[in-house]
C-alpha cells in the first residue's frame, strides 16, 4: 500500500517557509516520508539522479529556475517521475499547459489541504501505469501468451509487418469491432471503416505521423458498429525494432473505454448539476431572505407600531374612565398576540420550532393540517410509529422533503388527494413516501424549478445516508419514496 510506504519526496522552493507549510500538511495527511528541498538547477538534477525520488513536488518560479524547466529534465531523461506543481498563482491555461506536458495535478498554496490526497493519487497512477506498460511488454515479448492475457485484460492487439506489409488482428480486435475472428480482412481500410467520421481525419493524421516517425502514440477515438452502435476506443501504438534498433513491427493496442467515458460523462453531468443546484439555492436562499424582510417589515413592524401608538394613548389618558382604558388595554393584548403568531410563523419558515417540540411525526403532522388547509384538497397522514428516534439533522432532512413535495403538489400536480405515510420497511430501516394523484409528469423533461427541488431533496437525503426514489408518469401522479435507517 502507497499510504504504508516511506516515500522519497523532492521539493523544488526557495522559500523555507513555504516547504515547512507542505511538509506539515503532509504530516496531516497522515504521509510518511523523507524531503529533500533544492532551490537551482544543478541541485534539482543531481537530487533527482542520486536522491531517486518518488515524487516531485515544485514551485513554479524560483530565482534562476522554474517548473517548466524541471519537467522538461525528466522527459529529455525519460524518468516516469511523478510531478506535481505547488505554486501561489498560475493562469488555468498555464495549468492546461503543464498537465498536458506531463504534469500530474496542481495545487495552490492556499488549498494545500488537498496536496496529501492528490500525492496518493499521482503515485498510484504511476503505479498503474508502470504495471500496464509491464504487462504490455510481457505481451510483445511473449506471443504464445497474448491471446489468454487480451481475453483476461479486454483489449485487443494488431500487429503490421514493416517488411512485408501482412496486418494480423488479435481475436479480441475483432471483438472489439463486433467482429467473428477472420470474419472481414485485416487492414487499414477495414479499421478506418469503422470509425466514426467526425473522429477519421484526425486518427488518420495519427496514423500518418506513427508511419513517418516510427515513434509510438496514442488516441481515443469512436467506432460505430455493424449493427449501428458506438464505441469509445483507446488506441496505443508501440514500435518494435530488431537489433540494430531497425523498426520491424507497428503493434497496435485497442482498449473499449465505453464504459469509463459513460461514467466519466456522468460524473461531469453531476458536477454540471450540483452547480446548477447550488446557484438555484442562492437564488431560493435570497428569495426566502426577502420574502422574511417583507413579511418582518409588514407584520412585525406594523405590529409594533400599533402597539407604540396604543401605549402612547393609554399613557395620555391614563388618568380618564377606567372602563375605556380596559378595552384599549383588550385591543392592545389582541395586537400582540397576533404579532405573536405572526413572529412564530415567520420563525418556523426559517427554523421549524415544531421539530423540537412535537418530534418528526408530530411537526409533519401540523405540516400536512397546514397545507391542508391553505390547498383546500384531502392531505391523509398515516404512520406505523408513535414516535421515530432520529437526531435533529435526520428529522429537519425528513420534513424539508416533505415540505418540498407538498410545495410541489400545491404548484403543478393539480391533484385531488395526497398521502403522507411513514411505514416499517425491512428489519432495521423505515420508509417515508408522499403520494400523490395528479397529473404527474415525464422524468426525462421534467420542468427545471421542479428539477432543482428534486435534485435539492436528493441531496438532502444523501447527505443523511438514506436513499430516494422518484416515480412519475403522466396522468398517473407521483411518488417520492425515501428510505432510512431507523438508528
Amino acid at each position: 500500500m502507497i499510504q504504508n510506504k516511506k516515500l522519497k519526496i523532492l521539493f523544488l522552493e526557495d522559500l523555507p517557509s513555504d516547504a515547512g507549510l507542505v511538509e506539515r500538511e503532509l504530516l496531516k495527511g497522515a504521509i510518511l516520508f523523507d524531503m529533500k528541498v533544492v532551490d537551482t538547477r544543478e541541485s534539482y538534477l543531481n537530487a533527482v539522479l542520486e536522491f531517486i525520488p518518488d515524487i516531485i513536488l515544485s514551485d513554479h518560479s524560483l530565482p534562476a529556475f522554474n517548473s517548466l524547466q524541471a519537467l522538461k529534465i525528466l522527459k529529455d531523461n525519460k524518468l516516469k517521475i511523478p510531478f506535481i506543481l505547488v505554486t501561489s498563482t498560475i493562469s488555468e491555461e498555464f495549468a492546461v499547459d503543464m498537465m498536458k506536458m506531463g504534469a500530474f495535478d496542481y495545487i495552490l498554496k492556499d488549498r494545500l489541504q488537498r496536496l496529501p490526497t492528490a500525492v496518493i493519487n499521482a503515485l498510484e497512477r504511476q503505479q498503474f501505469e508502470n504495471e500496464r506498460q509491464q504487462f504490455i511488454d510481457t505481451i510483445i515479448a511473449n506471443e504464445s501468451f497474448q491471446k489468454e492475457a487480451e481475453k483476461m485484460a479486454h483489449f485487443g492487439s494488431w500487429q503490421i509487418n514493416l517488411q512485408t506489409g501482412a496486418v494480423k488482428w488479435s481475436d479480441e480486435t475483432y471483438r472489439i469491432f463486433n467482429y467473428k475472428p477472420g470474419e472481414i480482412i485485416p487492414s487499414y481500410d477495414s479499421f478506418f471503416k469503422s470509425i466514426h467520421k467526425e473522429d477519421l481525419p484526425r486518427v488518420k493524421e495519427i496514423v500518418r505521423k506513427v508511419n513517418q516517425q516510427m515513434k509510438g502514440m496514442e488516441c481515443d477515438f469512436r467506432i460505430v458498429l455493424n449493427n449501428g452502435e458506438i464505441r469509445y476506443i483507446h488506441l496505443e501504438f508501440a514500435i518494435q525494432k530488431d537489433n540494430s534498433g531497425n523498426p520491424v513491427y507497428i503493434t497496435g493496442f485497442n482498449i473499449d473505454i465505453t464504459q469509463r467515458k459513460k461514467s466519466e460523462k456522468e460524473l461531469r453531468d453531476s458536477r454540471e448539476q450540483l452547480r446548477n443546484l447550488a446557484i438555484h439555492l442562492q437564488k431560493v436562499r435570497e428569495e426566502e431572505r426577502a420574502e422574511i424582510a417583507r413579511e418582518i417589515h409588514d407584520e412585525l413592524g406594523q405590529g409594533l407600531t400599533a402597539l407604540k401608538f396604543g401605549i402612547s394613548w393609554v399613557k395620555r389618558h391614563i388618568r380618564e374612565d377606567i372602563t375605556v382604558l380596559e378595552d384599549k388595554l383588550d385591543e392592545l393584548l389582541s395586537d400582540i398576540s397576533e404579532t405573536m403568531i405572526s413572529f412564530r410563523r415567520i420563525y418556523s419558515a426559517i427554523h421549524p420550532l415544531m421539530l423540537e417540540e412535537l418530534g418528526l411525526l408530530g411537526a409533519v403532522q401540523w405540516l400536512v393540517n397546514s397545507f391542508e388547509k391553505s390547498v383546500n384538497i384531502p392531505i391523509f397522514f398515516v404512520s406505523d410509529f408513535e414516535n421515530l428516534p432520529l437526531d435533529l439533522n435526520k428529522s429537519l432532512a425528513l420534513y424539508r422533503v416533505v415540505q418540498e413535495s407538498l410545495t410541489n403538489i400545491s404548484r403543478y400536480a393539480k391533484a385531488s388527494t395526497v398521502t403522507v405515510s411513514f411505514f416499517k420497511s425491512k428489519p432495521g430501516f423505515f420508509c417515508l413516501k408522499v403520494e400523490d394523484n395528479g397529473i404527474g409528469f415525464d422524468l426525462a423533461s421534467v420542468d427545471t424549478k421542479l428539477h432543482h427541488g428534486i435534485l435539492g431533496m436528493q441531496e438532502r437525503i444523501h447527505s443523511i445516508k438514506g436513499k430516494m426514489h422518484l416515480q412519475s408518469e403522466t396522468g398517473k401522479g407521483t411518488t417520492v419514496l425515501v428510505e432510512l435507517p431507523i438508528a
